[in-house]
């Protein structure tokens, strides 16, 4: 059923074709006075169409004579397909499709089977993007696909096809947050070109599984942990996927899935604080008004990796207070920066500004960082963006030197310990996720008095 002639004439030869007995019904109201006078095994409909829509033609049908509904989709019919999904529409088709979708989604409907086997979950399979990042722009490459659940994604949006800005304001509005694109596809979105290893055995592939899902848990754990109500509840949704959708992208490559692994293996508090970091870049990122997803992308894989050089230091070492260690041990501990950026260095695929991140996330501002004592213009900025994430997580989260501090008393003290060691814009960037006034306040002085000298 749909309004526009020619496509229910087209669609109607096509599944007579194939042995099926078709009537057609230019609208809603027509199709129900059909369903009321016969029997019938399925319909097709499309969403949009006047007066009465595929989705309140879906609930009547629930209603009075229950039998599977297919519905034909598009990226207009985003919400209204969450929607028929929770109704428990069978199958859905985003135009346009090709014979053998629609042949494939009624042989499932009859059968009682899902069309094509796949995975119990595919939430490992798609990565989520902020619904903000399409604002800027009317067209994306690459199918567009929405969450129905863990076990089902539907492409609403065909590579290339025009987005409407002001359908993409609405649906933000409505409280729909992210769309999604294949793990594939959003390698390509981010730039990041990576060569997956083909011939891996089945035991592999199983090692394989379990090793993101420890990865993806205990991620999932850590961002939940850092929710605070101050925040700005979508940013912190956005900036979450962000973390999560590198970190799946990461986990693609089977080398740099080993350097996770074994980051979270050294060290449970280590990979934590290395997720958290991750987190706070791409937060402060987002606070700075960055939108590449390149740029995104690399500030958060970068801060993931910030610390992969400590791997190769003994977990009785890095749990000492700075001022507990021996000279020969801050030598080794501040040998971390080098020793990561040898490591990732040797994998192909990694762009060179996550190696500079790597290499640069303890310089500062006035010089007094290390291993190079870079000033701010020899600094990267994405290294600046990490170099404060860092210190700021160090202070804020539970560890071995002490218990976590609030975030208005972590930014006092970062502040007080040298406002010239960190990047203003990034310390203003991370003042305003939190908004306390006590923290703007104690910056604004600062910055006059060594504006004065």
């Amino acid at each position: 059923m749909d309004d526009d002639y020619y496509f229910r004439l087209a669609l109607s030869r096509c599944l007579e074709s194939h042995g099926y007995k078709v009537e057609c019904a230019e609208n809603a109201k027509h199709a129900q006075q059909l369903i009321a006078l016969s029997v019938y095994s399925a319909v097709i409909s499309d969403i949009q169409m006047p007066e009465l829509n595929g989705l309140q033609l879906l609930k009547w049908i629930n209603e009075t004579r229950p039998m599977p509904v297919i519905l034909i989709t598009g990226f207009a019919d985003l919400l209204e397909t969450q929607e028929a999904y929770n109704l428990g529409a069978k199958a859905f088709l985003p135009k346009p499709f090709k014979a053998e979708a629609i042949l494939e989604a009624l042989s499932a409907c009859f059968s009682g089977l899902e069309p094509k086997a796949k995975p119990a979950h595919l939430d490992s399979l798609y990565c989520g993007i902020p619904i903000d990042d399409f604002v800027s722009g009317s067209q994306i490459r690459y199918d567009i696909h929405v969450r129905l659940s863990a076990e089902k994604y539907l492409r609403v949006a065909h590579g290339g096809e025009d987005i409407s800005i002001e359908r993409i304001r609405s649906y933000r509005e409505k409280g729909l947050f992210f769309l999604y694109l294949t793990q594939e596809d959003y390698r390509k979105y981010i730039g990041f070109n990576i060569s997956v290893a083909q011939a891996l055995t089945s035991n592999a592939l199983i090692t394989r599984d379990r090793k993101i899902q420890f990865l993806k848990v205990a991620s999932e754990s850590v961002l939940r942990a850092l929710y605070q109500s101050e925040f700005d509840e979508n940013l912190y949704r956005n900036t979450c996927t962000i973390v999560e959708s590198t970190l799946s992208a990461l986990s693609d490559e089977p080398e740099l899935l080993h350097l996770l692994t074994a980051l979270a293996s050294h060290s449970e508090p280590l990979y934590a604080h290395s997720v958290a970091v991750s987190f706070y870049s791409a937060f402060i990122a987002r606070a700075l008004h960055w939108k590449n997803p390149q740029n995104l992308f690399k500030v958060a894989a970068g801060a993931l990796f910030h610390d992969i050089g400590k791997k190769e230091i003994s977990p009785s070492i890095l749990k000492k207070a700075r001022s507990e260690l021996t000279i020969e041990e801050v030598i080794l501990y501040e040998s971390h920066t080098g020793r990561g950026t040898e490591i990732l260095a040797q994998i192909s695929s990694i762009p060179t500004d996550i190696l500079q991140i790597v290499h640069q996330h303890h310089e500062n501002q006035n010089g007094s960082g290390f291993p190079s004592r870079l000033r701010k213009d020899k600094i990267h900025p994405m290294s600046r963006v990490v170099c404060l994430a860092n210190e700021f997580c160090k202070l804020a989260m539970q560890t071995s030197s002490g218990p976590p501090m609030t975030a208005e008393n972590a930014i006092n003290r970062i502040l007080s310990i040298g406002v010239e060691r960190f990047d203003h814009d990034c310390m203003k960037a991370l003042i305003s996720l939190f908004r306390y006034p006590s923290n703007l306040e104690l910056f604004n002085t600062l910055r006059r008095k060594a504006g004065a000298t």
